[in-house]
């Protein structure tokens, strides 16, 4: 079985990841989110380690790390360590244009996180997976790019809503 196998060991960790993810986002409480998430980070650079990805499986752990200090510690000032570990991983394994992809989405999805509320925090997390979903796309990993399609679908849905919401409002 070859990382191309829908069924290799690779691809069906880029499943579980998907998994963790879409439930880390049907979360009400936002505790269970971040680590929901926090563990989806950890599966998911596992899944990007067997695809041969480092620069999506560093910024994965990254961002697991990121997410994981967000469940217990809410400062707009943690946006700076993990921005320079996301660009610091970058430095260390990009080779090409196209390994920067994971770096610049997750730098996108950790200064939403962590700066931003209501549309643009939701526009921001739907460039982060719009730029992810490439870099997976780009790797082969299947479970990488439903997470990310389907955390761009939701983030897309809830920008309509809350516009609308505005709208009813005024």
């Amino acid at each position: 079985m070859t990382a191309a196998d829908p069924f290799s060991l690779a691809q069906c960790l880029g499943y579980v990841a998907f998994v963790l993810g879409v439930s880390a986002f049907l979360q009400r409480d936002d505790r269970r989110l971040k680590l929901l998430n926090s563990a989806q980070g950890f599966v998911y650079a596992i899944h990007f380690i067997m695809l041969g990805s480092l620069p999506l499986a560093g910024s994965a752990a990254v961002c697991a790390l990121r997410s994981g200090t967000a469940a217990f510690f809410v400062r707009p000032w943690l946006v700076v360590p993990f921005v320079a570990l996301n660009l610091a991983v970058g430095w260390i394994v990009a080779e090409t244009w196209n390994d920067w992809l994971p770096v610049i989405g997750f730098v996108i999805g950790t200064v939403s996180v962590f700066l931003l509320r209501g549309i643009p925090l939701r526009v921001g997390m739907f460039l982060s997976s719009a730029v992810v979903m490439v870099a997976a796309l780009i790797a082969g990993s299947i479970g990488g790019v439903a997470l990310e399609a389907s955390i761009a679908a939701a983030n897309l849905l809830t920008i309509f809503r809350l516009q609308r919401t505005r709208r009813v409002a005024a």
